[in-house]
């Protein structure tokens, strides 16, 4: 960890608590959000998981524009039709119970995001 880095954490333990939480949701779940996400060809979406983890890697803790992807993802999330719902199952990319994915990470960023 970076000197920048104890010191943010050193003085605002908020701040590695709320890290801490997506990170962890992402070491998870990163790899079957990007690949739903291009399923429902949510394409910006993906690219800004792709950013998060990147972040999360290196261990850089802008809040700011981590919760700028998450709402980003939430937003195209929220969008995802019954069409793109369709062409998902019909070309053979999308989970079996591809509707309950996109309420599951809806939910699950909905509640990191009101924790950044």
């Amino acid at each position: 960890m970076s000197d920048d880095a104890s010191q943010i954490s050193f003085l605002d333990p908020h701040v590695t608590d709320r890290y801490r939480h997506l990170a962890g949701f992402l070491s998870i779940e990163a790899a079957a959000l990007h690949e739903l996400l291009v399923a429902c060809e949510c394409y910006e979406a993906g690219q800004a998981v792709v950013r998060l983890i990147e972040r999360v890697t290196c261990d850089i803790r802008d809040l700011p524009a981590m919760r700028a992807d998450l709402d980003l993802v939430l937003r195209n999330l929220a969008e995802v039709g019954a069409g793109a719902l369709d062409r998902a199952w019909t070309n053979g990319s999308a989970p079996a119970d591809l509707d309950a994915a996109v309420r599951f990470y809806g939910a699950r960023l909905g509640d990191l995001s009101a924790r950044l």
